[in-house]
């Protein structure tokens, strides 16, 4: 049997933004600047996909055998390549057949008769419209070697959502909408002192937010039954996502080389708030359970804010060209970084690693240029880290370590034309 699967995708989104900003210089003792600003934002985007399928039916209209003329006259092979496809895992199972696809849609297209459609229903789209209203206040002021900048800045949003619900037990409904918003501040303050003409003291605080995607609080829903406790699963995307919110605290010093070049080091933390998990629970009972009263005691896997996490580290950071040495030497440029991270979330199901936080990565490497010719090559190296979480450890999946060398050589023939290799 042969049959045509074609994903649809379709997405629109309208985006509108206004701002406002005021700034003022006083002259004091303290050189002084005032800001002050407003913005407004509003988000709507539609997305919509569906999953049709066709059968090849061929000629007669019957998907393989005919019982009436007893010939198949579907006649896949036509569509199927001579050579074999990939193989899995480098070749450890048998190639696979493969068909010319071009054929395939070509055929559909001059001859749809051939094939016949399965009954898709139209795709209920998903739509979301987010408004966001801010403003902010900011200083700076300067005196001496010393700057320094603090304010903060209020946004307030409003989300409303609403996308398909697929419950076979009520074919009627095939939609649900949901509402969320919320307000918050976010204050910074950050110092920069000159230790010397080459040297700098940096020290910082800002409070940040991530917001999830617009995928993410589109509020699809599936619904399955089970047959032997009555109850079911549902699956749904979270409207009521909040932002993952961040104090930021980072201290670093910095040296600068002449004529140009740099050496710097910092340490930095985030204390995270309502950190964005995967997360199952249990339906609640009464019309307040989010699903005017139905569901109750369902599982609800869906995505959540989890209370509380950690990141800390240390970063070191190196660039010099070596002037100093005799021609042509002297055009050598030496270049490296070093990031250390430790996480801790606070799951629900305890406290473990954060997912998608490197805690170990380095780059090092040279550059040399001489008349027309340039050359950089480096190493990279990132290590193991947490891809997907789970409460079960054996159901964790990582990311092992990842090594490359980049090797780029240029030539500049003229200075309209050039020539560049790259080895990865």
């Amino acid at each position: 049997q042969g049959r045509m699967h074609k994903n649809i995708s379709e997405a629109r989104e309208d985006l509108e933004s206004a701002r406002v900003d005021l700034r003022r210089d006083f002259a004091t003792a303290w050189p002084l600047r005032l800001q002050a600003g407003a913005a407004l934002r509003r988000q709507e985007r539609w997305s919509s996909s569906t999953a049709p399928t066709w059968d090849f039916i061929g000629a007669d209209g019957v998907i393989g055998r005919n019982a009436a003329t007893g010939v198949n006259d579907d006649n896949l092979e036509q569509f199927r390549v001579a050579r074999p496809g990939y193989a899995m895992f480098n070749g450890r199972y048998a190639a696979l057949d493969q068909f010319d696809y071009g054929k395939v849609f070509s055929t559909f297209a001059q001859s749809p008769a051939l094939f016949r459609a399965n009954t898709v229903g139209a795709p209920i789209p998903g739509i979301v419209n987010e408004e966001v209203r801010a403003g902010y206040v900011m200083g700076t002021a300067r005196h001496a070697g010393l700057t320094l900048t603090g304010g903060v800045r209020v946004e307030s949003t409003d989300v409303q959502a609403s996308g398909s619900l697929n419950d076979p037990q009520n074919p009627a409904q095939n939609r649900i909408t949901r509402d969320g918003g919320y307000t918050n501040a976010f204050p910074s303050a950050h110092l920069k002192y000159s230790l010397s003409p080459n040297a700098l003291l940096r020290l910082g605080y800002a409070a940040t937010a991530q917001r999830p995607g617009i995928g993410d609080i589109t509020p699809s829903t599936t619904v399955s039954y089970s047959g032997a406790t009555g109850s079911g699963t549902i699956t749904q995307n979270n409207p009521d996502l909040k932002p993952q919110f961040a104090d930021n605290y980072d201290l670093a010093v910095e040296y600068y080389f002449r004529p140009s070049g740099f050496v710097s080091a910092g340490l930095f933390r985030k204390d995270i708030k309502d950190f964005i998990v995967s997360a199952t629970g249990f339906v609640g009972n009464g019309t307040a359970n989010g699903f005017d009263g139905r569901y109750a005691g369902f599982v609800w896997n869906t995505n959540t804010n989890a209370p509380t996490a950690k990141v800390e580290g240390f970063e070191f950071d190196f660039n010099q060209p070596l002037a100093f040495l005799p021609k042509p030497f002297h055009r050598l440029r030496l270049f490296g970084n070093y990031t250390y991270l430790r996480t801790e979330g606070r799951y629900l199901g305890g406290a473990d690693e954060l997912v998608n936080f490197v805690p170990r990565s380095y780059n090092v490497g040279g550059s040399f240029a001489w008349q027309k010719w340039e050359t950089r090559v480096a190493y990279n190296f990132k290590g193991r880290f947490l891809v997907a979480y789970s409460t079960d450890p054996t159901a964790r999946n990582r990311q092992s370590p990842d090594r490359s060398l980049d090797v780029n050589l240029k030539y500049q023939w003229r200075p309209e034309l050039g020539f560049y290799a790259d080895i990865v």
